[in-house]
């Protein structure tokens, strides 16, 4: 039998892991982390304000638009890395 351990991850650790995977290569289905009524305008706010920080694109969104899909928007358009 396999010992299963709890690893206390924070979600943004895990969210990251994510990024780095889609990164490496490996396919990460980035449609179930960007809700679909935020994708175009998540868009626009990066080419209007560049993907070199995400502070000011979370900034210009609705409150309710996490990093996480931020990210996963600049992964799947190839914008990120």
């Amino acid at each position: 039998m396999r010992e299963t351990r709890k690893r206390n991850l924070k979600p943004a650790t895990v969210q990251d892991h994510l990024v780095r995977c889609g990164l490496e290569g490996y396919q990460v289905n980035w449609d179930t982390m960007i809700p679909k009524q935020y994708e175009t305008l998540i868009l626009e706010k990066i080419k209007e304000l560049g993907a070199e920080r995400l502070k000011p694109i979370k900034d210009a969104l609705p409150e309710e638009v996490d990093y996480l899909a931020i990210k996963a928007v600049l992964c799947k358009y190839k914008k990120l890395g």
